[in-house]
């Protein structure tokens, strides 16, 4: 009897790269905020992200296309992060 195959599984690593954005407003859809970030180079490719699973806010995969991104937040999109500060007045 011959042992079961094993896979295997390259991991790769990621550095993490961490913006911030300064939010003038109470809030900014989510679909906007990654084209203003440049992460979505159009509306269609932001949507494109956030239902394909590739966006999560603070630590959770979202998938609302128009989520209110508040001060605090912490956004991700693959390799890329950003936390959501307020404009000092």
């Amino acid at each position: 009897m011959q042992p079961a195959p094993v896979a295997v599984v390259k991991v790769s690593q990621f550095k993490i790269t961490m913006q911030t954005f300064e939010l003038k407003t109470e809030f900014i859809p989510l679909n906007q905020l990654l084209k203003a970030l440049g992460w979505a180079e159009t509306g269609g490719h932001a949507h494109e992200l956030i239902d394909s699973g590739y966006v999560s806010v603070d630590g959770d995969v979202e998938t609302q296309r128009r989520k209110k991104i508040r001060t605090g937040m912490l956004v991700n999109c693959e390799d890329q992060e950003v936390k959501i500060v307020s404009v000092e007045v």
